[in-house]
């Protein structure tokens, strides 16, 4: 008659059944995990791109606008003629969102609007104004990731 073992060294079938259950509830965890982090990685490293593209669009009009001699503003479109440091003038030059577009523009000598340099893209609103003779406002309103809508504001000083 053959002897049984009462050495009880291993598991059973229902100890490596339980340990495989375990580790693939963690592994569905862990990946949707590592999933949430690469995603809430895109979202921050697209709205860090459309900080800086509108950090270069405001830079750009407050540089320009430094410049300006005349300056009127009209709805969503500000109007100037710019006198530069090297003595060269520049009439009629405007920025501004042609309507129902998205696109930032900047046009000089008189171009139209639509032709212009591309300032800034995903633009919803700009929204330039004057607070005394000589300080400008503006907002521009832009549709970062996931559609969300960033305001970026700053005050310019023309001559």
């Amino acid at each position: 008659m053959a002897v049984i073992s009462k050495d009880r060294r291993g598991f059973t079938l229902i100890e490596i059944i339980a340990a495989l259950v375990i580790l693939g509830a963690l592994g569905v965890v862990g990946t949707m995990a590592l999933a949430k982090m690469v995603e809430s990685y895109q979202w921050s490293k697209d709205n860090a791109h459309l900080s800086q593209k509108a950090q270069v669009a405001m830079t750009r009009i407050a540089s320009e606008l430094s410049y300006a001699t005349d300056v009127k503003i009209s709805g969503n479109t500000i109007r100037y003629d710019a006198e530069y440091p090297d003595g060269t003038t520049s009439a009629r030059n405007r920025i501004g969102v042609q309507g129902g577009q998205t696109v930032l523009r900047l046009s000089v000598d008189n171009a139209p609007l639509g032709q212009g340099y591309i300032l800034a893209d995903n633009v919803t609103e700009f929204a330039p104004s004057r607070s005394n003779n000589h300080l400008i406002a503006i907002e521009l309103r832009m549709q970062g990731a996931n559609g969300v809508e960033q305001a970026f504001t700053t005050s310019i000083t023309h001559r």
